[in-house]
């Protein structure tokens, strides 16, 4: 399968937004907004959302299920707890299309979140990523947001197995 180019993504939001009658926000994350920081190509299926699909967008049911068919990328929501303390404090706009407010969150949550799963395609974007970021940044991101993933002890083990992979080092940050 070809790589998924960003200007696919933002195609998408331009087409959608062209159709949202009332004001909506939606914020992205997963592998899809490490994609927009060019940390990774591979392939995307979704466009992972925060919490819920809005009002406004769940109203357009046939548009969403057409601009998936069209665009090969379908909203799939996930929750924040797969994701690093204050996240929310570093999103970043990605426009306003229309009626239609984006925001991405920040690539180093999405890492550092991928970091404690137990998934092997999270464990290939961290590895895939990390030789094209602030490896210095996420340490510390690791070091200082992710506590509530430590309490559990299959996360933290994942995320020992998966940085001593990516890393060759044996102790998390």
């Amino acid at each position: 399968m070809n790589a998924t180019a960003p200007d696919i993504l933002l195609q998408l939001l331009r087409e959608l937004g062209t159709h949202v009658l009332d004001p909506a926000s939606v914020t992205i994350g997963g592998s899809l907004a490490l994609m927009l920081d060019a940390p990774i190509v591979r392939h995307m299926d979704d466009v992972y959302l925060i919490h819920e699909i809005p009002e406004p967008l769940r109203r357009e049911q046939a548009l969403l299920a057409s601009l998936a068919a069209r665009y090969d990328l379908k909203f799939t929501l996930f929750q924040s707890h797969y994701l690093p303390e204050e996240w929310e404090k570093r999103t970043r706009s990605l426009g306003v299309y229309g009626k239609l407010t984006v925001r991405v969150i920040d690539s180093l949550d999405i890492l550092a979140g991928k970091l404690f799963s137990r998934r092997t395609k999270d464990l290939d974007d961290v590895r895939l990523a990390f030789p094209r970021i602030d490896s210095v940044s996420l340490r510390e991101r690791i070091r200082t947001s992710t506590t509530h993933f430590r309490r559990d002890a299959s996360l933290l083990a994942a995320a020992m197995q998966n940085w001593y992979i990516v890393t060759g080092e044996n102790q998390l940050p």
